[in-house]
């Protein structure tokens, strides 16, 4: 290491270096621990070799350094040498060690100039910029500090108007002490007469940045709760800018540009209101009248800037006085109405007027003309748009007497929220109990063949269903779609001459392609119900057909040992057939297609790279015959299940295993990946299920059930997942706590299969009673009648749009079902279609009765002003 002068400097210059913000703690840490290392190397050189440090910055630090060191020397000054302050108001109003001077070293505009008066404030990179100024990053050396430099930009330095309002900004400001308004250090001018001012630093973002992520935020029952407390937070930091506003009103200031990007967020509940600079105070200058009264608004100005002239602040936030440019009205109330303008950006998402030139904007502001927040979304507290449209009334003396009385007003929504909360909750309650009982009491009259008295219990449900969450009322409604349609939900039943061994959906689910046991294989038109293209020949049962992700071409397996692949449209050869040399039972393609995994010979897992045509083998010696294989969501994983009750992960491009195998103490017949592929679930003939965590190769849930399970998958987001038993029901689990999700999906035997609607509102079921059951994939109530298969069910399918369900099985015919939609419209309307439909209504008592003449008419009546028939 140097010697004690060297090394005294170098921990300077990394001092320096770490206040400024060119490094942070850890790269200085580090640095200094290689430097104590080292014999030749100084610590600024680790620095530069490192590129924390740029050469030019280096330069600067050093500078600083050494006119530290000659100021350290030199005597102090006489006062006739002392500096002239640029005087905010007398001189008894300033401190010396803030004051910054007009004579000094001439401006170099790179980054590393220094301000007037002495190496005070270094300039390190540029912060910000606004409609008038610019903010840089900068470091005061008296106080070691970082600090923010605002100066005028080039295009307005030698503009007076500019300057003056520039000035009257930093005057503004300076007088303002408040917790929520940026403090001001220091004042001074450039060699050429340019002003700046030095103020506190303010990491973090504004209060826009902040609103845009709040609404960008999902509506899901999962992030309901974030959503809500961040929503809450933001509400305080409007109430911070009330005080800080109000404040700023009793010492005679009108901010006049009010909205969210002048408001500042800071990282530790900090709220700022920054941006002074077109501030009307009662100490203005002349030359702050001047500046108000000799620009005009420019036409084509952008909307968003804060426009110079006699209409002064941003046209979406100001209020009607300041639109109509009458300055002599313009006062606290104009604020009062920005702040509600801002209140209204945090309740929507964006300012209360829209898009359109500058001329309509400040005409519809004058007017008062836009949009209530529940107008535009319904979801906004009433109580709040109350408060928001007080504050933005069309005449000052409507609005809020005061921004406290504003602030008040929102304080005191926000400690009524629990209360009200509270409330809500137990009314949800109660209306969730009623729902079921209601759904019960329909469950019982559909199981007893009283359907349209089933429907009216449903329509009932429906009108006590709580909003929240939105699963309940939407089960609701696609039950009664489902009821209403009945038997008209079947869209196509295909016939086959064998039993129908497999099905797949083409991706846009408008094709069908079929296995069979008469050794053919056929493509169908769903629409039409016939089929394109003559069958597809095999020399034994077609066992597996899956179509390309890309939809053009289908492949189909069997017992002749042969992957046939065909043209998904004329259903012509493409290419020579591969031979796996024995059965096969399984086909799969990769998630993008260029590989094809099969469970085929005697047992063995075939992976073709479909690109060159050649096989992949596996690298290990195969333990034992494998059942099942599996794709994971990215493609670069296969799932290998054996008899011997061991799973293997394959790299798909070597065919070699990744990590220990999972061991398992029967044989494993099927395997699912979750779809984030960081789960896995595997089934066990001994009728146990394991769900995997991949990362660590441990399960995490083990679920034992009375029997072997057929069936099981992933419910599309991952959540949850459902398995089908062999002693007739199917059951609905959390994935992360493997606890069940309602009450048993119940059949009169052994569910055999079972299929998750794309979008994960719907689970279907199939069993050997020769039905399919539908229910709601989150609470697991059922969903309309059952649906009759007419024999055993096989094989269950949706097609990826969602709308259709194809199911298979030993009757010999794929039936295709529309799937039931929620009814769409108001629990009213619903309700009074419901009553038409069926004639039926409930007495005082909630006994059913059937509707007299003079009622049925004014149902009808009724439904007719409701809008009519809801959609289905």
């Amino acid at each position: 290491m140097a010697g004690r002068a060297d090394a005294s400097r170098e921990l300077r210059l990394g001092l320096y270096a770490l206040e400024s913000g060119v490094i942070d703690d850890e790269q200085l840490l580090s640095a200094v621990r290689a430097w104590a290392r080292s014999s030749d190397r100084a610590l600024s050189q680790i620095l530069v070799s490192r590129g924390l440090l740029a050469v030019e910055t280096l330069a600067l630090l050093e500078e600083q350094i050494t006119r530290e060191r000659e100021s350290s020397r030199r005597p102090p000054p006489t006062a006739g040498e002392l500096p002239t302050p640029y005087r905010l108001d007398r001189p008894s109003d300033l401190e010396p060690d803030v004051t910054v001077a007009y004579a000094g070293r001439s401006v170099d505009p790179d980054v590393g100039r220094e301000a007037i008066g002495g190496p005070r404030f270094q300039v390190l990179r540029p912060h910000a910029r606004g409609g008038l100024g610019e903010v840089f990053l900068a470091f005061d050396s008296e106080l070691n500090r970082s600090v923010a430099l605002k100066e005028l930009q080039a295009r307005r330095a030698h503009d007076p108007d500019s300057q003056a309002r520039f000035l009257l900004e930093a005057e503004v400001t300076g007088r303002l002490e408040h917790p929520g308004i940026v403090p001001v250090y220091s004042l001074g001018r450039y060699a050429d007469g340019r002003p700046y001012y030095a103020m506190r630093l303010i990491e973090g973002e504004t209060l826009g940045a902040a609103i845009e992520r709040l609404h960008r935020m999902g509506v899901s029952a999962a992030r309901r709760d974030d959503r809500a407390l961040a929503f809450r937070r933001l509400l305080r930091s409007v109430i911070d800018i009330c005080n800080a506003v109000a404040y700023a009103h009793s010492r005679g200031v009108v901010h006049r540009d009010l909205k969210p990007d002048n408001i500042m967020l800071g990282p530790f509940g900090e709220t700022l209101v920054v941006d002074w600079g077109v501030a009307k105070s009662s100490f203005t200058t002349a030359n702050d009248s001047r500046a108000e009264t000799s620009s005009t608004l420019v036409p084509t100005a952008d909307l968003s800037m804060t426009q110079p002239g006699s209409v002064i602040g941003t046209p979406r936030y100001m209020s009607p006085e300041q639109a109509a440019g009458d300055l002599e009205r313009v006062g606290p109330a104009s604020d009062i109405y920005s702040l509600g303008a801002i209140l209204y950006c945090l309740l929507v998402g964006h300012p209360p007027f829209g898009d359109g030139d500058l001329a309509s904007v400040l005409d519809r502001v004058r007017r008062g003309i836009f949009p209530a927040p529940r107008r535009v979304l319904r979801s906004v507290d009433p109580t709040l748009e109350a408060v928001c449209l007080k504050a933005m009334a069309l005449d000052p003396t409507e609005r809020y007497a005061s921004a406290l009385d504003l602030a008040n007003a929102l304080e005191a929504w926000q400690a009524d929220v629990r209360y009200r909360g509270e409330q809500e909750q137990a009314l949800s309650q109660v209306k969730e109990s009623l729902t079921r009982l209601c759904l019960e009491r329909a469950h019982n009259s559909f199981g007893r063949e009283a359907h349209a008295e089933g429907m009216l219990w449903l329509a009932r449900a429906l009108e006590n269903a709580p909003s929240e969450p939105p699963e309940l009322p939407r089960l609701i409604r696609t039950s009664l779609c489902a009821w209403h349609a009945g038997g008209k939900l079947m869209e196509r039943a295909l016939r086959h001459a064998g039993e129908v061994r497999a099905v797949a959906f083409c991706p846009e689910g408008r094709r069908l392609a079929t296995g069979c046991a008469d050794r053919s294989a056929l493509l169908w038109d769903v629409s039409a119900g016939s089929p394109l293209a003559s069958p597809l020949r095999h020399q034994g049962a077609v066992r597996a057909v899956a179509f390309h992700p890309d939809g053009a071409s289908v492949a189909t397996a069997g017992d002749d040992g042969q992957i046939r692949r065909w043209d998904a449209v004329t259903g012509g050869p493409l290419g020579a057939s591969l031979r796996a040399g024995g059965p096969i039972a399984a086909l799969s393609f990769s998630p993008d297609g260029s590989k094809l995994a099969v469970t085929g010979g005697a047992g063995r897992v075939l992976l073709w790279d479909l690109t060159t045509g050649l096989p992949i083998h596996e690298s290990a010696k195969p333990a034992g015959r494998a059942l099942a294989v599996a794709f994971a969501p990215d493609g670069e994983t296969l799932a290998v299940a054996r008899e011997d009750g061991s799973v293997r992960l394959l790299d798909v491009s070597t065919g070699r295993p990744t990590g220990a195998s999972l061991d398992h103490g029967a044989a494993v017949p099927l395997i699912v990946f979750d779809p984030a592929g960081k789960m896995l679930l595997s089934v066990c003939l001994d009728g146990i299920v394991r769900l995997w965590d991949l990362s660590r190769r441990v399960t995490v849930v083990t679920l034992p059930h009375q029997g072997a399970v057929h069936a099981a998958g992933f419910r599309p987001d991952g959540d949850a997942f459902a398995t089908a038993c062999e002693d007739g029901t199917a059951r609905l689990w959390e994935t992360r706590t493997g606890r069940p999700i309602g009450e048993p999906l119940a059949h009169r035997a052994r569910v055999t299969c079972l299929a998750f609607r794309p979008d994960g509102t719907m689970l279907a079921t199939g069993s050997s009673d020769g039905t399919i059951r539908l229910w709601c994939a989150v609470s697991g109530l059922p969903i309309g009648p059952p649906l009759d298969q007419k024999g055993a069910v096989r094989i269950l399918v949706f097609s990826q749009d969602g709308r259709r369900l194809a199911a298979g099985g030993f009757d010999v015919t794929v039936r295709c079902w529309n799937a039931p939609n929620p009814i769409e419209g108001l629990p009213e309307r619903v309700s009074c279609w419901v009553r038409v439909t069926t004639e039926l209504e409930f007495d005082s008592g909630d006994a059913i009765r059937r509707m007299d003449g003079p009622t049925s008419w004014e149902c009808r009546r009724r439904l007719t002003d409701l809008g009519g028939p809801p959609l289905r």
